[in-house]
């Protein structure tokens, strides 16, 4: 993906929207922001990125 366009913070994990330039298809990014934790995932849904953005734990801290 790439163009990504920030929509909102939960917590360290900020979710981001994108438009993938192969398939044309949209997907979420949801990316924890905190030093050294370096969880990030995509997902077909919003849905999907928020509910993982509001359950990630990070091991970072």
């Amino acid at each position: 993906m790439t163009a990504f366009r920030r929509l909102r913070s939960i917590g360290p994990v900020e979710i981001a929207t994108g438009v993938n330039r192969r398939t044309n298809k949209r997907g979420y990014l949801a990316s924890c922001t905190a030093n050294a934790c370096g969880w990030s995932a995509t997902f077909d849904t919003e849905d999907a990125a928020d509910l993982a953005a509001r359950h990630h734990k990070c091991t970072a801290r």
